[in-house]
């Protein structure tokens, strides 16, 4: 009983700020796709707040789910320090991260997205079968791996792309993780 509560108290905990950090992601992406040239000079802010929510939310279910595996709870607490260190350090830097904003954050992105992919990985792969919650899991750690290792291995041809690839990521990232976030209670 109490391993269900633990886990019912950390899903409630994070629910509302993943789902934040997805609309908050749907709508940076929507901008950049429509706006390219207004939104260069905000990004690297919108994407440190993105960055640094997201941290948080998996650090706090690192932390604090008991009932998840060693494993996982590494992971997610793996992936907090990442956005947060990226958050962090795009704040501090912000002139240099606008200037250098497809390579800094291109590789930041690839390598948290890559380590985003084996925690959803792994967090898919405890989930009940037939489940939409395990299905959106696999969908976004596919994708979320794909466009890690895609940004990894071109940063430079990245910087040329950067704002169309970054749009149209954040906003299907947006949209996945909001729904994901959404179908945790459903067992569907």
């Amino acid at each position: 009983m109490a391993r269900t509560s633990s886990s019912d108290s950390t899903r409630k905990t994070v629910r509302g700020p993943l789902v934040a950090a997805g609309v908050l992601a749907a709508i940076t992406g929507l901008l950049i796709l429509l706006w390219p040239a207004q939104t260069a000079a905000v990004i690297p802010i919108i994407i440190a707040v993105y960055a640094l929510l997201t941290g948080i939310v998996y650090l706090i279910a690192g932390f604090t789910n008991k009932t998840h595996g060693t494993g996982l709870r590494a992971a997610h607490i793996l992936l907090g320090i990442l956005f947060v260190a990226a958050s962090v350090v795009t704040f501090l830097n912000l002139g240099l991260a606008t200037s250098l904003l497809a390579v800094f954050i291109g590789v930041a992105l690839g390598v948290t997205w890559i380590f985003e992919a084996i925690a959803a990985f792994i967090h898919a792969a405890g989930l009940p079968k037939r489940t939409s919650g395990r299905r959106w899991s696999f969908v976004y750690a596919v994708i979320s791996l794909l466009a890690g290792i895609g940004v990894i291995m071109s940063p430079f041809l990245f910087a040329l792309w950067m704002w169309l690839f970054v749009g149209i990521s954040l906003l299907f990232f947006g949209v996945v993780n909001t729904v994901r976030a959404l179908s945790m209670n459903s067992n569907r």
